[in-house]
């Protein structure tokens, strides 16, 4: 298989705030399928996906950006 050479991106590690952050967004709107979580008065509840593409947008950028 031949090595492509000087094309494509370089990926990063994510810092430890993005990474959390990610995972935060995620796992509230993962949490509130199941319970009623009363963050930002009802918006997780009520744009629980838009947040967690949110989250995963957030930890692709923080791969893709080394200052995040």
């Amino acid at each position: 298989m031949a090595q492509r050479r000087g094309t494509g991106f370089a990926l990063n590690a994510p810092r430890l705030v993005t990474f959390a952050a990610s995972l935060a967004l995620v796992l509230a709107a993962a949490l509130s399928l199941r319970f009623h979580l009363p963050v930002g008065h009802g918006f997780v509840a009520g744009h629980r996906f838009s947040v967690a593409v949110a989250g995963y947008a957030l930890l692709a950028l923080g791969v893709l950006l080394p200052m995040l």
